[in-house]
C-alpha cells in the first residue's frame, strides 16, 4: 500500500515497503476533521486505544458502541466475518489472534459438524485471480480508466489479471450441507451449532479496479460481491446456522491515492459504489479508516497524514451518512465506524503505512472479543 512519489509511481513491496524496515514513532500529528454536511451522528462511532497485553477490552466504550450497533442490526453477533482491504487488513488478519480464533473455527467444522457439512478452505496468490475463486478470465483484459479512478496502477496493470499488491492474498471458507443431511437447523447438535464460525479475507486494493475480469463483470469488486453471493451466502439454512450474513470490515483508500490524477471526490464515488455493492451481502459493515501513516506530509509517499485523513474523512462523514440517509426502512444499512487515528498517531511503525506487530495483534484481539460476544464457548487465544 506504499507508493513512491516518482514519475511513474513505484509500488514497493506491500510487506515491508520500507528499505530499511526499521520500527519507528511518528512525526508531528495531522488531527482527522469533519468536513461534511451530511448528519453523521446516525452512525455509531468509537475511537478505539491498544490495552496492554492479556487485558480486556470486555468494558471499553468501543466494545458497547459496536456491540449494540451489531446487535440492533441482527439480534445477535454472527459468527461469520468478512474482511476486505490492502495489505494492512491482511496484517490485521493475519497477524493476530483473528486468524487463530478463525482457523479453530474451521478445525470446529470438521470435528463436531462431521456428517453434517463439509468446508474447505482456499487461498489465492497474486496473478490468475478468476481461476483462482472459480471464474471464467474475460477473452479480453481492458486496462483501468484512470479518470474513473480504477487501479491497478503498477504490477496489476502491465500483468492482466494480476494485482498490484504484494500481501494481499484472499483466504476463504467454502462449506456445504453434506449430501445425506435432512435435518433441520434445531436438531443440529449444540456441539456444532454453536461453536461453528469462521472468517474470510479478501484482497481488494482498491475502491474500484480492473484486476479480476470476467464474461460477466468488469471489476473486481463486483467480481468479489457475486462470487460471495453465490458460494458463501447461498445457503439460507446455512446462513441461519452462522448467525445469518457475515459482519463486514473493510477498509480502503490507500492504493487508490495512487492512481493518476484521481481526487478525491472520485474516490468518494467509488468507495460508495463499492459499500453499496457490499450491502446486500452482510448483516452489517464496520468501517475501518486508515491509521495514520507515519509522515505527517511527504514527498515520496503518496500516502501522509495529510492525504490520508482527507480521504478517511470522506468516507466516514460523507460516504457513510449519505449510504445510512439514502436507505429504504425496509432494507436498512448497518454501519459502524472504528477509528484508530488517535491511536495510531504515537505508536511505532513498521514503515510509512503498517504498524508493528503489537498494534495488530491489540486490534485482532479487540475484534475477537467482539466476535465472541455471543459466542460464549470462549477458549484461549494465543
Amino acid at each position: 500500500a506504499v507508493s513512491s512519489k516518482t514519475t511513474s509511481p513505484v509500488v514497493t513491496s506491500d510487506r515491508i515497503p520500507n528499505e530499511q524496515g526499521e520500527e519507528r514513532t511518528t512525526t508531528p500529528a495531522v488531527s482527522s476533521k469533519t468536513t461534511s454536511s451530511v448528519n453523521s451522528d446516525k452512525v455509531p462511532r468509537c475511537s478505539w486505544f491498544p490495552l496492554p497485553a492479556n487485558s480486556s477490552f470486555a468494558e471499553t466504550s468501543c466494545m458497547g458502541i459496536l456491540g449494540d450497533a451489531i446487535k440492533t442490526a441482527t439480534n445477535q453477533v454472527p459468527r461469520r466475518w468478512m474482511f476486505f482491504g490492502d495489505s494492512t487488513v491482511a496484517h490485521l488478519y493475519r497477524r493476530s489472534p483473528l486468524k487463530a480464533y478463525f482457523d479453530r473455527g474451521r478445525e470446529m467444522n470438521n470435528k463436531a459438524c462431521a456428517g453434517i457439512l463439509s468446508c474447505n478452505t482456499r487461498f489465492t496468490s497474486k496473478c490468475n485471480l478468476p481461476r483462482q475463486f472459480g471464474m471464467q478470465s474475460a477473452k479480453e483484459w481492458i486496462p483501468p480508466n484512470y479518470t474513473l479512478g480504477e487501479g491497478p496502477v503498477i504490477y496489476g496493470s502491465q500483468h492482466p489479471f494480476c494485482q498490484d499488491c504484494t500481501g494481499c492474498d484472499s483466504g476463504y471458507t467454502l462449506c456445504n450441507f453434506h449430501p445425506n443431511f435432512t435435518s433441520e437447523i434445531s436438531q443440529i447438535p449444540p456441539a456444532c451449532s454453536q461453536n461453528l464460525h469462521h472468517g474470510d479475507f479478501f484482497g481488494v486494493e482498491f475502491a474500484r479496479d480492473k484486476e479480476i475480469q470476467t464474461p460477466e463483470y468488469g471489476t473486481t469488486q463486483e467480481a468479489i460481491q457475486a462470487f460471495i453471493r453465490q458460494r458463501i451466502n447461498h445457503d439460507e439454512k446455512l446462513n441461519q446456522l452462522v448467525g445469518g450474513l457475515p459482519v463486514c470490515l473493510i477498509s480502503m483508500g490507500l492504493h487508490d491515492m495512487i492512481v493518476p490524477n484521481i481526487t478525491k471526490e472520485v474516490f468518494g464515488d467509488n468507495a460508495k459504489w463499492f459499500l453499496q455493492l457490499l450491502t446486500p451481502l452482510c448483516t452489517h459493515i464496520i468501517w475501518l479508516p486508515n491509521a495514520a501513516p507515519f509522515f505527517r506530509t511527504s514527498v515520496k509517499y503518496y500516502q501522509s497524514q495529510q492525504s490520508v485523513a482527507q480521504y478517511n474523512d470522506l468516507v466516514t462523514n460523507q460516504v457513510i451518512p449519505e449510504l445510512v440517509s439514502e436507505a429504504d426502512d425496509n432494507q436498512p444499512v448497518g454501519f459502524s465506524v472504528l477509528d484508530v487515528w488517535n491511536a495510531s498517531l504515537g505508536w511505532p511503525h513498521r514503515d510509512n503505512v503498517h504498524m508493528n506487530n503489537d498494534w495488530y495483534h491489540s486490534l485482532g484481539s479487540f475484534l475477537v472479543e467482539l466476535a465472541l460476544q455471543n459466542n460464549r464457548s470462549k477458549r484461549t487465544i494465543d
